[in-house]
């Protein structure tokens, strides 16, 4: 009972900036934000952290590996960080040999990045235990509710994506 009384006087307090307040929504994206930050933390200190690898360094290594050659832009698209971040990673990644970069003959500006042979091989070893440990921490669901929560995380992105071109804050 106390703890519905400090609910309500906290949505009062809020109601105060917002017409509508919703608090399935504050609950559903901290939710999402506190599983994501576990979950790259994970990631990082139970597999990565024995490749000295970063989550973005792996997101690199990783779209590389799926796609190939990928232009600095089109790669921070595929992983939605910034060209910047791409650019300065991806130089740690070259000196430790697991990528290069090559300049468009036609454009030098443009610059693409690619895995070398270690980089193959490092994701070649690293995935089977990154892929355990995304198995492991999605077991406790069925198949029907992995394909919902799949279905309304991608619902979420795409309109997530549509309508952040629409408004402005």
């Amino acid at each position: 009972m106390r703890h519905d009384q400090r609910e309500l006087e906290w949505d009062d307090r809020f109601k105060l900036f917002v017409d509508e307040f919703d608090r399935d929504a504050i609950a559903i994206l901290t939710s999402i934000d506190h599983f994501a930050h576990t979950m790259r933390s994970h990631f990082e200190n139970q597999v990565l952290v024995h490749y000295r690898l970063s989550w973005t360094a792996f997101a690199i290594l990783y779209e590389l590996f799926i796609h190939g050659k990928l232009e600095v832009r089109d790669l921070a698209g595929k992983i939605g960080i910034s060209k910047a971040t791409v650019s300065n990673v991806s130089k740690t990644l070259e000196k430790n040999g697991y990528c290069g970069r090559e300049s468009d003959k036609k454009d030098r500006r443009m610059t693409r990045l690619f895995l070398t042979e270690s980089g193959e091989e490092t994701v070649a070893t690293l995935y089977p235990k990154f892929h355990a440990e995304e198995r492991r921490l999605v077991r406790h669901l069925d198949t029907g509710e992995k394909k919902t929560l799949l279905r309304l995380l991608n619902k979420m992105n795409d309109k997530g994506e549509s309508e952040s071109n629409e408004t402005d804050v």
